[in-house]
């Protein structure tokens, strides 16, 4: 996937696939198509209708009251995001191949095969004062005085 590009998107006859796998109605099924289509991301709610041709009310009705659609809608937003993941590890592992370091460390972190970690010391002596916790019992008995 090339850097500022949106991810690929679920071909119409898979959209029509995921929204019958959840009985989606007509109207419903062509406005997962619209949203599938990155191309149409950034438009507006009134024009995403147009494209779909249903009303702004079977809009807000789909997206507030049917479970199936959302249940779709959700189907089809994470196989997207999961497909432009995909090709991203590829083009991250495709750099680790080439000998890029923070790409290796990248891989090996999302295989759970690397963790950084980091020693911090820390010296506690009784030269350095009072604690919180003593400060503001003090404070908290000079103010019930």
């Amino acid at each position: 996937m090339a850097r500022g590009k949106l991810p690929a998107s679920k071909s119409p006859e898979e959209v029509d696939v995921i929204a019958a796998q959840y009985g989606v109605t007509e109207a419903g099924a062509r406005l997962l198509r619209v949203l599938a289509d990155p191309v149409n991301r950034t438009m507006k709610m009134v024009q995403k209708c147009g494209l779909a041709d249903i009303s702004q009310d079977t809009f807000y009705r789909l997206f507030s009251k049917d479970d199936r659609f959302i249940q779709a809608y959700r189907e089809v937003c994470q196989s997207t995001a999961l497909s432009g993941a995909i090709s991203a590890i590829h083009g991250l592992t495709a750099a680790a191949a080439c000998g890029d370091v923070q790409a290796s460390k990248a891989v090996l972190e999302m295989a759970g095969l690397y963790q950084v970690t980091a020693k911090v010391e820390h010296i506690h002596t009784h030269e350095a004062g009072k604690s919180l916790l003593e400060m503001y019992r003090a404070r908290q008995t000079q103010l019930q005085e």
